[in-house]
């Protein structure tokens, strides 16, 4: 799939081992993808265009990592979705890093309150921007670090939230079944192009502590 997009069309469960999928085009995401070892065992997804969860679709891990990259390098062959398209995504104790490239952004595809995202920590990386005065990214999770540009970011936080640094790794396997460490590094919420950061939580408190 380096060339091409890859659909799956069929669950994918790991139950021993890391979990990578590449193309160089879109990843459509119409089945459920899992790692359910209890050996915190990462989920890693990167495409060259855009990452599209399909209705009702989830990507879980037993407190392991997850990274998805969608670095929009083909981006002009979609002209409908350009970045991260999220349904829901559960990693436990552990964290989850959403990143796009310079074209990118990241949505809420089900545009409903429930929870996008379930985990310890979230890094989310976006050339253009983070969901939508309309729609945004709905969290349960502990620490958050946001990036994006003139589109701005929108989130929604469950409960009690903290703004601070994310350093962590995800295990890239590679085509001869080697690992290697992908790792994902943020701190603060910024945005450029007088981008709006826009952070709600629903209950308990929000604590900004400072970055380097």
């Amino acid at each position: 799939g380096l060339t091409s997009d890859l659909t799956l069309g069929g669950t994918v469960t790991n139950t021993a081992g890391h979990t990578s999928l590449a193309a160089g085009r879109d990843i459509l995401v119409n089945a459920n993808i899992s790692a359910t070892t209890v050996e915190r065992k990462t989920i890693d997804l990167s495409a060259g265009d855009d990452i599209i969860m399909g209705a009702s679709t989830t990507i879980s891990s037993t407190n392991g990592n997850i990274r998805l990259e969608a670095t929009n390098t083909n981006a002009a062959d979609d002209a409908t979705t350009n970045g991260i398209a999220l349904r829901t995504i559960t990693a436990g104790t552990g964290h989850v890093a959403l990143i796009t490239g310079t074209a990118g952004s990241i949505v809420d595809a089900a545009n409903t309150a429930d929870a996008n995202i379930t985990a310890n920590g979230l890094i989310m990386t976006a050339g253009t921007g983070i969901g939508s005065g309309t729609n945004h990214i709905d969290t349960t999770v502990t620490t958050l670090t946001a990036t994006a540009g003139a589109g701005g970011v929108f989130v929604t936080e469950s409960d009690t939230l903290v703004v601070d640094t994310l350093n962590f790794n995800v295990s890239r396997v590679n085509a001869q079944a080697g690992v290697a460490d992908q790792n994902s590094a943020q701190e603060d919420l910024t945005t450029t192009s007088d981008g709006a950061v826009v952070v709600s939580v629903n209950a308990g408190g929000l604590t900004i502590n400072d970055g380097t």
